[in-house]
């Protein structure tokens, strides 16, 4: 095996193009496709040694000295290497330069030009029950009439969606938009939906080995939005449900 051969085995098993080659050696893809080709035999000591470091080889691997019994496996031509590639490297810079025109030519042509892509399918839209009038990003809100409304949705997730109303949660849930969620019991950490003694709010959950809430409002400059349900205290707190958010958010 020839070095040219060697040099493009081992291009092509870094899955490396000439022009990368080219670039970290410091030189042109022409020269890299005459060291392949064998058109140039008489390759610098310090470029051998440089594209052993890139490949990540010993010189003597690309050189064939010292051990020239080295069984390199065959590795095939990425998609690098398709004919126009040839036909771009056969030509002096006059002729690449008039072949790209060329093909910028072809390209304004409709019978020569890919078919355009299929749009990405869209998730079908589901009915799901939008609850209540708003929930409180501060203080419970009195629910007035429990209304169960039709809200549509993409998300496949989604069991539930309410109405956020303040800006104790800002800048994950925004005053006056709907929030989606599903019907299980929020573990801590997550932002939960709830029913406290008479009204909807919606806080961030978290609870202790001894059975008390702790309601957190995610914008720490609304502290006093917070709420702490003693489990002795008497007071009646109802889950609705997990409220889906985009990340996690660490607890105060």
């Amino acid at each position: 095996m020839a070095i040219g051969d060697r040099i493009l085995l081992h291009r092509n098993r870094c899955r490396m193009t000439r022009e990368e080659l080219a670039k970290r050696l410091n030189t042109t893809p022409q020269n890299i496709y005459k060291y392949e080709k064998g058109i140039i035999t008489n390759i610098p000591l310090s470029k051998i040694e440089r594209m052993a470091e890139i490949f990540d080889i010993p010189p003597e691997r690309l050189t064939g000295w010292g051990n020239p019994n080295y069984k390199d496996e065959y590795i095939p031509p990425q998609e690098d290497y398709r004919e126009i590639d040839r036909l771009y490297d056969a030509l002096n810079e006059a002729g690449q330069a008039e072949l790209c025109s060329y093909g910028r030519y072809l390209g304004t042509v409709e019978i020569y030009r890919p078919a355009e892509p299929r749009p990405a399918r869209k998730a079908p839209a589901r009915i799901i029950p939008l609850l209540g009038q708003s929930f409180a990003a501060g203080a419970p809100e009195a629910p007035g009439d429990l209304l169960f409304r039709d809200y549509e949705t993409t998300d496949p997730r989604a069991e539930f969606a309410i109405h956020v109303n303040g800006d104790s949660m800002e800048p994950y849930l925004h005053d006056g938009t709907v929030a989606l969620g599903v019907k299980r019991f929020p573990r801590d950490g997550e932002v939960g939906a709830f029913f406290l003694d008479g009204g909807f709010l919606v806080k961030q959950f978290c609870s202790d080995m001894a059975g008390n809430v702790y309601l957190f409002a995610l914008n720490r400059s609304r502290a006093d939005a917070d709420d702490t349900v003693w489990h002795d205290s008497g007071r009646d707190l109802r889950c609705v449900g997990t409220i889906l958010m985009s990340r996690r958010i660490p607890l105060p």
